[in-house]
């Protein structure tokens, strides 16, 4: 499947994830106000790296290495049976951290100890939460793309369904609660999804590990580690200094304009993980890749720089629509914000090839250190330039990163692939 059906195909699911995202977002707004959005985003950023530690890190190599083993059933099984044992073994460590140092947790990222429950949710969660991104990276790099959007699908209204639900009945603390258990609860979705696929069997995810197998979803491990614990440090140190220079609720003002980003940016980067990772794994030298990424910037580009206009001429009505009249002071952000949008998906397409070819030492690397600069220019914007500072940080950080990962993948100097319309 190209580009484009893969595009078209989860355009489908995106417009029901984006329809629910909405939804889900204008009952925090109303229920939880611009200081709950700070306190959810500060428990999501650090929840994220729980579930990374516990497996999720692994996702990508699954993905990668089903996607290369396409043609070798035998060598799958052995990735899939030892990502399977290593993601069952690290949930239950994880799970015991996170009830034993709950109330520190709640204390020092949820300013609130009373809040150290929605830890011990997220422990009993954390097993369901990493087999089910287990099986949706089977899935990914299986290009099993009818299945994955009827998965997504499935999420996003069960995320709806079950958030709308707590929120109302206790507030931001069924937010928090929300968020730690509906994607576990999708793991039932997905095994239903997948029940009759030739592929799946139980059996296959649990056993004796392959060294082999390991070593080589070590390099992903790494590569995932860095980027999910770099990235929501810095959102979480970038949250705790606005909300210090300008109080709670301008970071929840922030953390509602990522969200906003997050929700229309949805297709470009799902189809990015659906369709861009497998093929660029699989191609057999690097003047395809670049073919490739040439190809996918040719269609990924006009069509974000579009809605990332729409959204500008719309920002307050849509500011009024997706949150409430409380947020209004938000809509500083969106210029600058929809800008580094662009940047942003620019330079992911053009760095997801130090993922596909397993470049773990450049991948490491520049997460590490955008993810510092991002907030150390977070600081210095907002000195510079008060609240508006933070989206101004945002493009020049993602500007300097494209202009990095270019030379890096493509190289100085050397003639770009010719981008016919029969690439």
């Amino acid at each position: 499947m190209d580009l484009i059906k893969t595009s078209l195909l989860n355009g489908i699911a995106v417009a029901v994830r984006m329809a629910t995202a909405l939804a889900l977002n204008k009952i925090m707004a109303v229920y939880v106000g611009p200081a709950g959005y700070a306190v959810i985003g500060q428990f999501q950023n650090l929840a994220s790296m729980i579930t990374a530690f516990a497996a999720g890190a692994m996702t990508t190599g699954v993905t990668k290495y089903t996607a290369e083993y396409h043609e070798d059933p035998q060598r799958q099984r052995a990735l899939w049976r030892t990502a399977g044992t290593l993601t069952l073994l690290l949930s239950a460590l994880g799970a015991v951290i996170l009830i034993v140092f709950r109330e520190q947790l709640a204390a020092r990222f949820l300013r609130d100890p009373g809040l150290s429950e929605v830890f011990v949710w997220l422990a009993g969660s954390l097993a369901f939460i990493s087999l089910n991104s287990l099986l949706v990276a089977i899935v990914n790099g299986r290009k099993e793309t009818r299945r994955y959007v009827a998965i997504s699908i499935a999420g996003a209204v069960l995320a709806l369904a079950l958030g709308a639900m707590l929120i109302r009945q206790w507030g931001l603390r069924g937010a928090l609660i929300a968020s730690s258990v509906s994607q576990g609860c999708l793991l039932l979705v997905t095994v239903l999804a997948c029940r009759r696929a030739v592929w799946f069997r139980i059996r296959d995810f649990w056993g004796a590990m392959d060294r082999g197998v390991a070593a080589n979803l070590g390099r992903f491990v790494l590569m995932a580690l860095a980027s999910v614990i770099a990235v929501p440090t810095s959102q979480i140190l970038i949250r705790h200094d606005i909300a210090s220079t300008f109080g709670l609720e301008f970071a929840g003002y922030w953390d509602a304009s990522v969200k906003l980003s997050n929700t229309y940016l949805a297709l470009a980067t799902t189809t990015l993980s659906l369709y861009l990772l497998p093929r660029l794994s699989e191609l057999p030298t690097m003047v395809d890749v670049r073919r490739e990424v040439w190809k996918s910037l040719r269609l990924i580009l006009p069509a974000t720089a579009a809605a990332a206009l729409a959204l500008y001429g719309l920002r307050e009505w849509l500011i009024l629509a997706v949150f409430t009249k409380q947020f209004m002071p938000m809509v500083q952000l969106l210029g600058w914000q929809l800008v580094g949008d662009v940047i942003k998906m620019a330079s992911w397409v053009v760095g997801y090839v130090l993922i596909a070819r397993a470049r773990s030492f450049q991948f490491i690397t520049t997460e590490i250190v955008f993810s510092l600069l991002l907030w150390l220019f977070t600081m210095a914007g907002t000195a510079l330039f008060g609240f508006r500072g933070v989206s101004i940080a945002y493009a020049a950080t993602y500007t300097l990163y494209l202009l990095t990962v270019y030379i890096l993948v493509m190289g100085v100097g050397r003639r770009p692939v010719r981008m016919s319309i029969v690439a």
